[in-house]
């Protein structure tokens, strides 16, 4: 008898004990889901975030470039990695205008450039021209107001001498609009000629188109200018010093 009421008192321990892990385990267990849930949370609030982030990382400055045949060979996506440019193609400044007014409402570049004057001046007087550019820079103020302009001075020619003076002439009137009006942005070519003539090695026989050294430079021309205006740093390229943008880099180097 002694010995059934002893193991009904081991069995009333062993089972106190059991009560009691028991307990301990599904507190533990509470205190893991406790925990688990809070790391969930956590992890969503960093993903959260996370995406939060990606979509208010900027995007790249756009950049518009409009061109006479000239800019037919520049290629965008080699002009810059740090903007993304789009290239219309425009004979005459009408054209350019016609651009503008034919533009997406939900495409506002942050930059404007123009390279178009070098055929206008083959039809119309020099004043003419820099009329007609101003009338071009007013509509594109009042289409993309916000929009900073660029105008890429003509480059010179070896066609016909009239041709040429004209070129001179219409560089010096837009320099001196550009001297008293902020609205837009000079990017002067004058690297590509010496003394007012081409350097030969930036034109074709025809007199007119630059050689596909002389696009290279103006192509990067228009790009130090539109860094310049978005405020992005110069980043030097390997390759010797001295070494100019139609110069191949040497083996090695």
């Amino acid at each position: 008898m002694r010995e059934i009421i002893n193991e009904n008192t081991r069995l009333k321990k062993d089972n106190e004990e059991l009560s009691q892990n028991l307990s301990l385990s599904k507190e533990e267990i509470l205190i893991m889901k406790n925990q688990l849930r809070m790391t969930e949370d956590q992890n969503n609030e960093h993903g959260s975030w996370m995406q939060v982030e990606r979509k208010e990382k900027k995007e790249k400055p756009k950049v518009l470039l409009v061109g006479t045949s000239n800019t037919e060979q520049i290629k965008t996506e080699r002009l810059s990695a740090q903007f993304d440019t789009m290239k219309k193609i425009a004979y005459h400044i009408d054209q350019a205008e016609k651009v503008i007014d034919e533009l997406e409402e939900s495409y506002n570049p942050d930059v404007i450039a123009y390279h178009i004057l070098s055929n206008e001046l083959t039809k119309k007087s020099s004043s003419e021209c820099v009329l007609q550019l101003e009338k071009l820079i007013q509509k594109t103020k009042e289409k993309r107001p916000d929009s900073k302009i660029v105008v890429s001075l003509a480059t010179n020619r070896s066609d016909e001498r009239k041709y040429n003076l004209k070129v001179n002439t219409v560089n010096s009137l837009v320099k001196e609009m550009h001297e008293e009006s902020s609205d837009f942005v000079i990017c002067d070519n004058h690297n590509l000629s010496v003394s007012g003539e081409i350097n030969k090695k930036f034109i074709n026989n025809d007199g007119y188109h630059l050689s596909d050294v002389g696009v290279k430079v103006l192509a990067a021309n228009i790009r130090k200018c539109v860094d310049q205006i978005l405020g992005i740093p110069f980043i030097k390229r390997r390759g010797p010093v001295n070494r100019k943008p139609w110069q191949k880099p040497k083996r090695g180097s």
